[in-house]
């Protein structure tokens, strides 16, 4: 299969582009040209590297089986309205108005939790009411709905992530807690006691993404994933500072804002298979 992957200078799309490569796919996967390792050639001799923007469609393939859309402006120090615009709704325009020219009968669309805003109910779901999201989670939810729009030319799937982890994974509450246990910083975190699986680990990830392509299915579907179970957030952290050997303080706040859980219900129909909260903590607090 003919599968074009966005975001490749990412953690997330880096992984997903390489992990279809390593299965047997013709893998094209755009990327800055700014990202690139200087030994490029060489670490991904196997894949199609396209040094573009998501503009810049005239340099991708004439003819593609399925994109992987994982690009995005996430938010981060400097990242403005403008930037989530220009990438998160106007390059996803670009995207899907080239995956209808090049003939993708697949499209799959990295989305986030943050598209639903303010939320007071104890488990999210496709379903879940959107209220008050930020300008990075409506840029998202606007990317969603450009997908959708194109029912007629492709099925599609939007998969609202929580915090992605793995090796070298970035911009997280895993990941930040992890980095604080290896530098020995105490570690900060609110509810305690309260239940938590709002982390999917990137192999799940992309396993998932290749059951998508490969498997039946019609329509436009909406996703929410998570870990396979939940266990109290104290443990999640205890779990990360031992496993890395640390001696960080855990310190205990209050706050006003709600715990909730995600239902990874409708992602298992879809062939969705996730590890444990307890196992992904502890692979996860490994990873170099």
């Amino acid at each position: 299969m003919k599968i074009l992957v966005t975001g490749f200078s990412g953690f997330s799309g880096n992984i997903i582009g390489k992990f279809l490569n390593n299965i047997g796919h013709e893998v094209y996967a755009v990327v800055r040209r700014s990202a690139l390792p200087n030994n490029y050639e060489l670490k991904y001799k196997n894949i199609q590297i396209i040094e573009a923007d998501l503009k810049s469609i005239d340099l991708f393939p004439h003819t593609i089986d399925a994109v992987v859309h994982a690009a995005a402006n996430s938010p981060a120090p400097g990242v403005m309205l403008k930037d989530y615009v220009d990438s998160n709704i106007l390059g996803t325009n670009f995207l899907v108005d080239y995956a209808k020219k090049a003939g993708a009968h697949t499209f799959i669309f990295l989305s986030s939790l943050s598209i639903y805003g303010d939320i007071s109910l104890d488990m999210v779901n496709p379903d879940t009411k959107i209220s008050n999201p930020n300008q990075y989670g409506l840029s998202k939810l606007m990317g969603e709905i450009i997908v959708k729009d194109n029912i007629s030319n492709f099925r599609s799937v939007s998969i609202r992530l929580p915090g992605i982890v793995g090796p070298k994974s970035v911009r997280n509450w895993l990941t930040n807690c992890r980095e604080m246990a290896r530098n020995n910083e105490p570690v900060t975190l609110y509810n305690p006691n309260s239940l938590f699986n709002n982390a999917v680990y990137i192999n799940d990830l992309a396993s998932f993404i290749l059951k998508l392509l490969i498997s039946k299915w019609n329509g436009a579907q909406t996703v929410t994933v998570g870990a396979s179970d939940a266990i109290p957030v104290i443990d999640v952290v205890e779990s990360i500072i031992s496993g890395a050997n640390s001696d960080s303080k855990i310190i205990i706040k209050t706050t006003e804002k709600k715990s909730f859980l995600i239902c990874n219900l409708k992602a298992i129909q879809y062939g969705y298979s996730p590890m444990s909260m307890q196992i992904m903590v502890d692979t996860f607090v490994k990873d170099e």
